[in-house]
């Protein structure tokens, strides 16, 4: 069985996990933790494939796709995904890893093309407050081929999730473009001093997992 996914609820509600944010009660799914610089954790599987995927290392690509395919199981194939663009305008090098790890997905769908980011903006970390920040990613991306996108159930991947905002920039995006869902599933949440680990990526089983789509298969 695969391992279920861990989950974020970015409103003061939740009753499994503590947020990260306060957004509109956005769900956000996540395969692990991503330990920043400073965290001492930087050596943890999970985090170093991360950064083997920012820094176009193929590790990286390998690691995640097989990680994805094993949560998500048989409902892979025929799901539609998006990656959230970079802060660069364009094609950045994030982007174009996680693309590459939807290609290795039995019978995934890539629709990233459907989300583009047409003007470059700050870094997550150079911008103040989480409202304003959404504020930004929502002016600096637009929803294209929107006939595309229209009454299908998205999941929406990053590579790191810290604040939220990003996630629901895109979430916001791709429901006004007419997608009927849009599930948002990071690689890693950015790990807080509150939530590190004694030992690297703990990864806490659930019960029950959640699932990660309404309806990703069949008729889409």
């Amino acid at each position: 069985m695969p391992k279920p996914f861990q989950t974020i609820t970015t409103n003061y509600d939740a009753k499994s996990v503590e947020p990260i944010g306060r957004l509109d009660s956005l769900k956000v799914y996540y395969l692990g933790y991503y330990h920043p610089k400073g965290s001492g954790l930087q050596d943890a599987v999970d985090t170093v494939r991360i950064l083997d995927l920012k820094n176009n290392h193929p590790s990286g690509v390998e690691y995640y796709a097989r990680k994805m395919q094993a949560a998500l199981g048989t409902d892979v194939r025929g799901a539609k995904l998006v990656a959230m663009p970079s802060s660069n305008a364009g094609s950045a090098p994030v982007a174009r890893e996680l693309r590459k790890m939807f290609q290795k997905l039995d019978g995934a769908v890539d629709l990233s093309e459907c989300l583009v980011r047409h003007t470059a903006i700050d870094p997550q970390h150079k911008m103040k407050g989480i409202q304003r920040t959404a504020k930004r990613h929502l002016e600096s991306m637009r929803a294209e081929k929107v006939d595309r996108l229209r009454d299908l159930d998205i999941l929406l991947v990053d590579d790191v999730v810290t604040s939220g905002s990003t996630m629901k920039a895109g979430w916001t995006i791709l429901k006004q473009a007419g997608a009927r869902s849009v599930t948002c599933l990071a690689l890693g949440m950015t790990s807080r001093i509150a939530d590190l680990p004694t030992r690297p990526n703990p990864l806490p089983t659930r019960p029950n997992p959640p699932k990660i789509r309404p309806q990703l298969r069949g008729g889409l």
